[in-house]
């Protein structure tokens, strides 16, 4: 805004004045926005409100040349003007450089807080984990026994299931051996059957569809929708 007052002051053309209307119209919307951010933070409570008063005092010294018969007379601000309205905006600049500087030393102030925490965090978890190893070296320990008392039982278990478990195979294999014969002659009889039904079936069915077709094609005017459709399902 400040630039485009400027360039307006020395050249008397109006374009250089469309950054100090777009800054008038986004200003209290930057204004809002800045409050909103900054709501829950009392620390700049004056701050803001000094933006906003350096503001309206810079925006009250330019607000004079906009009145349309001074803006038409192409009068110029006055040196004395001029040089308080770069003061006012060398003070806007100093207020929101400060608001930003103590905003970056909060960010460093909890940036150093964090590695401090996950340093903590680590520690402590190496120490729980040294623990929780040690309790669980012990529990291991007990079961290993525990398991070791009882193979010896297991095994011998094992042993007699075996022996049982391969009589029951050489049964199995031969009663398997036995179905499966008896499945082959059955299968051989249904592959025997099925084919002596579809080579005896073939020539009637064809018949059966060739004359329905002629019974739709021949006699189409004749036949009502349900003659039609109980030829189709045929």
């Amino acid at each position: 805004m400040e630039t485009g007052v400027r360039g307006f002051h020395l050249t008397q053309k109006k374009n250089f004045l469309e950054p100090y209307y777009d800054g008038k119209k986004s200003f209290p919307v930057q204004m809002r926005k800045l409050r909103d951010l900054l709501d829950s933070d009392l620390s700049y409570y004056h701050e803001v409100d000094e933006i906003s008063s350096l503001m309206n005092d810079w925006l009250s010294l330019h607000s004079k040349w906009e009145d349309s018969q001074i803006f038409s007379a192409n009068e110029k601000l006055k040196i004395s003007d001029q040089v308080k309205s770069k003061k006012i905006m060398d003070q806007f600049r100093e207020v929101t450089a400060g608001i930003l500087e103590l905003e970056n030393e909060k960010l460093e102030t909890n940036k150093i807080k964090r590695i401090n925490n996950a340093n903590s965090t680590i520690f402590y978890s190496v120490i729980l984990g040294i623990a929780l190893g040690f309790v669980l070296a012990i529990i291991i320990r007990q079961q290993m026994f525990r398991l070791f008392h009882s193979y010896e039982e297991n095994y011998n278990l094992m042993v007699g299931a075996r022996s049982e478990l391969e009589n029951l195979n050489s049964d199995l294999e031969k009663k398997v051996a036995e179905r499966t014969m008896s499945l082959k002659a059955v299968n051989d009889e249904l592959e025997t059957f099925c084919y002596s039904v579809s080579h005896d079936l073939r020539s009637p069915l064809r018949g059966v569809d060739g004359f329905s077709q002629a019974l739709l094609e021949d006699y189409d005017s004749v036949l009502d929708e349900n003659g039609k459709k109980y030829l189709s399902f045929i």
